[in-house]
């Protein structure tokens, strides 16, 4: 079957009254940034609408002031605003504020099966992979570096 394409920008509208209707909207987001959770091209993100109080971990589709959508984990929760990076980046981004936010995924459709990223499994996963973020940027600065000196030889 042939998967539809759409420009987010353009199905905002449409997004939102889904989720405002207690739906679920599906798609298959581009960019690598939420790597290894979310692959490019095969894994499908569910979405449903924000829930009322948000959670450090949970994955959120947001609208930067730009205009940009992005899909990115929050990993600090604050009194107004919440801190995003994606899984496959080092680097956060402070102050979303939840008017930016459109919705939270609650599911992930994968070649390897379906998955609930509500689970209690899916959180420790999560939690261990944000809390790690240090120890990774160290490995892989390490591992250029391995690499750097391998290719001059």
């Amino acid at each position: 079957m042939e998967r539809e394409c759409y420009n987010l920008r353009d199905m905002e509208p449409v997004i939102r009254k889904v989720l405002a209707e207690g739906g679920v909207f599906p798609f298959y987001p581009k960019g690598t940034s939420m790597e290894p959770t979310i692959h490019q091209g095969t894994d499908q993100v569910l979405l449903k609408a924000l829930p009322e109080k948000l959670k450090k971990y949970q994955i959120i589709l947001y609208k930067r002031k730009n205009g940009a959508f992005v899909l990115h984990r929050i990993v600090r929760v604050g009194k107004d605003s919440v801190t995003m990076r994606g899984d496959n980046q080092f680097y956060t981004e402070p102050r979303i504020r939840r008017e930016q936010m459109i919705g939270m995924v609650c599911g992930l459709k994968t070649p390897k099966g379906e998955i609930n990223t509500e689970s209690i499994a899916f959180w420790l996963k999560s939690a261990i992979w944000v809390e790690t973020v240090g120890i990774r940027r160290i490995l892989l600065a390490v591992r250029r570096r391995i690499t750097k000196i391998i290719k001059r030889k």
